[in-house]
């Protein structure tokens, strides 16, 4: 008898995870449950094309609504789970108490807040996770309108841009001593910086002392900083992401800022994986990581269903990310946490085209490019090896990437 699985989140993980299955052959019963009424969409472009109003909600789809019945999936959606019992092997989601006989949690994560009170009640300070929430903050920007964006990771800056196209008037506000600290070098982020001034948006890093003044009407008036006080008509915040682990947590699974699995993401319970944003994966030297991207959420569920499967469980590829800022291309790949001794820079900063490259001894931690997409990706799967031969000869542009890298 086929077993049934059930994944809970109906993100970008989620989808992937189900989609997988089915096409390694999975013949059991599949149910994917979601918050949202709508099936898995892409979430990197809500605060881009989608936020600039270029890209139609049922575009963003990860895959048709048709294929879920097709592939026979069972699609529960906007509905909580509300229990999860991992001795009954059932979730409860909402009266209907749902059995399973292996789950995937693919919870994904929600923004973090500011703990300013005023944060709560006022309708004009904005989150970007969902449709709803990026039609709202759409429908407020026009020509002129103040915007304060609070954060300036990569939600921030893409918001950022994307307001300023759509003519508003934007001020970032970061508390850290540059942008991108979480993710980027300092090299690229000085370029970010010089770019976002460059198209009109204030830029205010090391920020301190933040907080919401609210006007007679409720909502927020300004944004009061000891560099002093940014009149708005809408606030952004974009300071990153908490895991969501309330499930697993009521289910007395290993938890800590995220839900703790192994290489091939199985938690503490029989049965159970988490994948995506909200898991944080122990790795062979003892640390732990979790990583927050789309390409993360697709190739944990691609791992997880191959074990579902019982087949070989594909290479976890290096993490990678990728940004839009105006009609810039950001990418980046490796451990953002790795500790780097140098970084060695190829191309033309001034121009807006370059490489840089996070060195470790004789191997490439990290890579970061700014508009050099094909040379990225010639690179990428390069990292963590040994090649000494190159390492000195990487800002020397008379050599090409292809011959830098070439295979023996």
């Amino acid at each position: 008898m086929s077993r049934r699985v059930v994944v809970l989140g109906a993100g970008h993980g989620g989808g992937e995870v189900v989609a997988a299955l089915r096409a390694g052959g999975f013949d059991g019963p599949l149910t994917l449950v979601g918050d949202e009424a709508t099936p898995p969409y892409q979430r990197p472009p809500l605060s881009k094309s989608f936020l600039l109003g270029a890209s139609p909600a049922d575009e963003l789809l990860a895959r048709p609504r048709s294929f879920y019945e097709q592939q026979q999936v069972d699609l529960v959606l906007g509905r909580r789970v509300d229990h999860v019992d991992t001795t009954a092997r059932t979730v409860q989601v909402g009266d209907e108490s749902v059995p399973y006989d292996v789950l995937v949690l693919a919870l994904g994560g929600r923004p973090r807040m500011l703990a300013d009170p005023a944060a709560a009640k006022a309708d004009n300070l904005h989150q970007v996770k969902t449709h709803a929430d990026v039609e709202r903050l759409r429908d407020r920007l026009a020509p002129g309108t103040r915007v304060g964006v609070v954060g300036g990771g990569f939600v921030g800056l893409e918001v950022a841009a994307s307001a300023r196209k759509r003519g508003a008037e934007v001020t970032v506000l970061e508390l850290a001593p540059r942008l991108l600290g979480r993710v980027c070098s300092e090299v690229v982020a000085e370029h970010v910086a010089s770019l976002h001034g460059a198209r009109g948006v204030d830029v205010r890093t090391g920020v301190t002392g933040l907080h919401l003044v609210t006007g007679d009407d409720g909502r927020i008036a300004r944004v009061a900083t000891d560099q002093g006080i940014v009149e708005v008509d809408e606030v952004v915040v974009g300071i990153g992401m908490t895991p969501e682990t309330g499930p697993a947590e009521q289910a007395g699974l290993a938890v800590d800022d995220g839900i703790l699995v192994d290489a091939d993401y199985r938690t503490s319970a029989p049965d159970v994986f988490a994948i995506g944003d909200c898991a944080r994966v122990l790795r062979p030297d003892g640390s732990t990581l979790r990583l927050e991207s789309a390409p993360h959420a697709a190739s944990s569920a691609r791992r997880v269903a191959a074990v579902i499967l019982g087949r070989e469980t594909p290479p976890d590829a290096a993490p990678w990310f990728w940004s839009h800022q105006f009609e810039v291309k950001i990418q980046m790949a490796g451990d953002p946490s790795a500790r780097v001794s140098r970084w060695v820079t190829r191309g033309d900063m001034a121009g807006g085209s370059f490489l840089t490259f996070g060195i470790v001894e004789d191997r490439i931690v990290r890579i970061e490019a700014v508009d050099r997409p094909a040379e990225f990706a010639q690179t990428k799967s390069w990292l963590d090896r040994p090649i000494p031969s190159v390492i000195d000869r990487l800002a020397d542009e008379s050599y090409s990437i292809r011959q830098l890298f070439a295979r023996p």
